[in-house]
């Protein structure tokens, strides 16, 4: 055995201890000896790349120098290799634009050059390329009509203020949606918003301060509301406060506040039957009441019993509620005391 499996190579003989011993050279010593030094060089791996390895080689602690760079996927690749093509590292951090073209999941990445990918997940990318001196997340979709998208922490320079987070259109070249330091979420162009069953919420809205309500908006699927409506819950209460079907017939369950309300009434959108003859609707009551949400005083004649003597005044919502039209009712009750006025000469 020519090496003692720590790499030290143990000569048969020693010639000189031979003399010493008055040993003669003689074949049967010669040619053991010399064997045994022909075996261990075939053991070693040669230069010129004759003999492959037999098993894995152990650098104790030493490198390959002044490699060729790698061509076949079974070749291991230089460094300089590496930092110019594959992956630009500097101290741990990716310093040039890096594009994953098979994806990367990783627990923490981090670039100070943009970063693309067609598949890159993480619970920590970072990269502070693109977009002034935010940190982003670049994606881009190079199929025909895909767009690139970047999501970003905003810098002390660029399109938004420091710290907003953002997601930018770099096809379009702006800002889709930003969400600031506060929370405020502002979206820039079209929302949509897809919904398939009856009960979904697909776009909550919620203010955390003290006595804020939360509120959902949703495309009814059916339920509170008509199949199709567009619908404004208040979570905080459990009620519809508006709902507006297919027609655009919009129904309020809240107080409106305007300095002045302006019905329609042009002539070109009528057809004119003729002269109003007013009933005495004397028989109608104004209540006075309380509402059951929040306790707000009012007065108003009842939609039941408004529908007793004058069913067309009375209107269901798109929320299945009872409304009155109170200008029509009030137009006809002021118009038959005008008439009792005039035939009592008094106008």
């Amino acid at each position: 055995m020519p090496f003692n499996g720590n790499g030290v190579f143990n000569r048969l003989y020693s010639w000189v201890q031979d003399a010493v011993n008055a040993i003669p050279i003689t074949a049967s010593r010669m040619d053991p000896d010399s064997n045994d030094i022909a075996a261990g060089l075939t053991n070693c791996v040669t230069r010129d790349g004759q003999s492959p390895a037999m098993a894995n080689l152990p650098m104790g602690g030493f490198r390959h120098i002044n490699v060729a760079n790698a061509v076949n996927p079974n070749e291991y690749i230089a460094f300089g290799q590496a930092e110019a093509r594959y992956f630009p590292i500097a101290g741990g951090t990716f310093t040039n634009p890096v594009i994953f073209n098979g994806g990367i999941t990783t627990n923490v990445l981090v670039s100070t050059g943009a970063i693309t990918g067609t598949g890159i997940t993480g619970t920590s990318l970072i990269s502070s390329g693109g977009l002034g001196s935010a940190t982003s997340v670049t994606v881009a979709n190079t199929s025909a009509g895909g767009r690139s998208w970047s999501v970003f922490t905003a810098g002390s320079s660029g399109v938004l203020p420091a710290g907003n987070f953002g997601v930018f259109d770099n096809t379009a070249g702006f800002t889709r949606m930003s969400i600031d330091n506060s929370g405020t979420c502002t979206h820039f162009g079209p929302l949509t918003v897809s919904m398939n069953s009856a009960n979904s919420t697909p776009m909550t809205l919620t203010n955390t301060a003290s006595g804020a309500h939360s509120y959902t908006l949703a495309s009814s699927g059916g339920g509170p509301a008509p199949t199709g409506s567009f619908v404004l819950f208040d979570n905080s209460v459990g009620t519809n406060r508006m709902v507006m079907d297919g027609s655009g017939n919009t129904t309020f369950n809240v107080s409106l506040s305007s300095p002045l309300i302006i019905q329609t009434s042009d002539a070109r959108l009528k057809d004119v039957i003729g002269e109003f003859a007013p009933r005495d609707l004397t028989g109608i009551r104004i209540a006075e009441y309380t509402w059951k949400d929040g306790g707000k005083y009012a007065v108003s004649p009842i939609a039941q019993e408004v529908a007793e003597l004058a069913p067309e005044y009375v209107h269901e919502g798109t929320d299945g509620v009872l409304g009155v039209d109170k200008a029509g009712l009030a137009l006809e009750r002021v118009a038959f005391l005008e008439g009792v006025l005039r035939k009592a000469g008094m106008l």
